[in-house]
C-alpha cells in the first residue's frame, strides 16, 4: 500500500507534468501559428463532414503536409482552445492508423456546436502565406525526434 506522502508526490508530480504540457503546447501554437490554424480548421471541416461529427488528428493528418522539417508532434495544440471554445469534446481513444506512430492511441474528439464550429471557421481564415519550413528550433524542443510520431 502507497503511503499518503507518496500519493501526494504523484498528485504534485501530475500537477507538474500538466504545467509542462501547457507551456509546451503554447509554445508550439506560437511558433506554428499557421500551421496550427490550418489544422483546427481541418479538423472542425472534417468533424462537420462526418454524420456522427467525430475524428481524431490521424484524420487531420491525412489533409495535412506539414512543412519540411517541422515535427508532427505540433499538432498537440490543435484541440486544444477548440475543446475550450466548447466546440469539441473527448470521446474516447482509437489506435492511430499511422504505420510511424506505432498504433498507439489518438484520442477521438467529438463536435458539440455545429454552429459555433461554422462561426470559428468563418472567424479564423486561413492567412495567404504559405507555412515556413522548420529552421531546427522544433528539433531543439522535442529533443531531436524528427521522425514523423
Amino acid at each position: 500500500m502507497r503511503s499518503l506522502s507518496d500519493r501526494f508526490a504523484s498528485v504534485d508530480g501530475h500537477v507538474e507534468g500538466e504545467r509542462r504540457k501547457v507551456t509546451a503546447l503554447e509554445l508550439l501554437s506560437a511558433h506554428r501559428r499557421q500551421t496550427i490554424l490550418t489544422a483546427r480548421r481541418v479538423l472542425l471541416e472534417f468533424l462537420l463532414s462526418q454524420p456522427d461529427g467525430i475524428g481524431s488528428l490521424d484524420d487531420v493528418r491525412k489533409s495535412i503536409d506539414l512543412p519540411g522539417g517541422v515535427d508532427p508532434k505540433c499538432m498537440g495544440p490543435v484541440p486544444v482552445s477548440l475543446r475550450a471554445a466548447g466546440l469539441i469534446v473527448p470521446a474516447g481513444f482509437i489506435s492511430s492508423a499511422r504505420p510511424v506512430a506505432h498504433a498507439r492511441p489518438v484520442r477521438v474528439w467529438r463536435l458539440v456546436d455545429r454552429a459555433g464550429a461554422l462561426a470559428w471557421l468563418r472567424e479564423n481564415p486561413l492567412p495567404d502565406t504559405p507555412a515556413k519550413p522548420c529552421d531546427g528550433s522544433q528539433f531543439l524542443l522535442f529533443g531531436g525526434a524528427t521522425d514523423g510520431r
